[in-house]
């Protein structure tokens, strides 16, 4: 038998985590072509892997200021490196039951926007009601 759970939306969540630990940050869940310095954040729920819990991938992209079609790489991979660390800290923090990484850090251009940015996927494990 199959339980009729699924997990509250993350975001919320997710959201309040990130902008508690990076201040200085903007986050976003939408692309803004006219932002400077930013994080998109957007997520993919995924399947249950128990009865309890549900599976979210977190897509996670830094855009550099957008006067230039190119980022400063070291400033945007430090700032995704401390995005993935602090992240996988919270692998046990309530409504997270794991996290792990399914992709490293790569250097991508956005066609929609003409910027150079740096993408990454994290994948978590949330529970469900």
């Amino acid at each position: 038998m199959i339980l009729p759970t699924v997990a509250p939306r993350f975001e919320p969540t997710i959201l309040k985590w990130l902008r508690t630990a990076f201040p200085d940050t903007v986050f976003v869940t939408r692309l803004n072509a006219k932002k400077g310095d930013h994080v998109l954040i957007i997520l993919d729920y995924l399947d249950k892997n128990t009865e309890v819990s549900q599976v979210v991938n977190v897509r996670i992209t830094v855009y550099g200021n957008n006067t230039q079609p190119t980022i400063d790489l070291d400033k945007a991979y430090k700032l995704m490196a401390d995005i993935q660390r602090f992240l996988l800290s919270q692998y046990a923090t309530t409504p997270a039951v794991s996290a792990t990484m399914l992709t490293g850090t790569s250097r991508i251009v956005d066609s929609s926007v003409n910027r150079e940015c740096l993408y990454s996927v994290m994948q978590f494990a949330i529970t469900a009601q």
